[in-house]
């Protein structure tokens, strides 16, 4: 039986024996199905709530400074950057640092990911953003 997966929107045929299945299996919508049942399994259930607490408490416990360590070396080795309007190529796009000023951001837009880095318990995607063909040509405010 085909079905419209819950995170992508892409038409996947479902597992015979798992007949509620909403996500397909690319490994973005496996992904998100994770971060879901995480996310309903700790508002409804109070015990394994807890339980992630005490875990998350004896870690720090047994690893202090981690994270103090790990923004030191985040800083130094990884400066956020985003893509400059000489990029061309799919490959190899050029870099600079980011900036926020002076930037419109009314109307339809495209997002094409350049690049995904893998932080702690999130992904980061730089992403080159340009403005969709059909904002320039009406002003029609379109909702999703």
């Amino acid at each position: 039986m085909k079905k419209l997966c819950v995170n992508c929107r892409n038409l996947f045929d479902t597992v015979r024996n798992v007949p509620h299945q909403s996500f397909c299996s690319n490994e973005r919508c496996q992904k998100a199905r994770k971060l879901a049942w995480i996310s309903n399994k700790l508002e409804l259930d109070q015990d394994y709530k807890s339980n992630q607490r005490k875990a998350q408490k004896s870690w720090q416990q047994a690893n202090p400074g981690y994270w103090r360590k790990y923004r030191q070396q985040d800083k130094t080795d990884t400066p956020v950057l985003t893509p400059s309007k000489s990029t061309k190529s799919k490959n190899a796009p050029v870099l600079t640092p980011s900036v926020s000023e002076g930037v419109g951001l009314n109307g339809l837009f495209e997002l094409r990911v350049l690049s995904q880095i893998r932080r702690v318990k999130i992904d980061v995607y730089i992403v080159e953003i340009r403005r969709h063909k059909a904002s320039s040509q009406s002003k029609k405010i379109v909702k999703r």
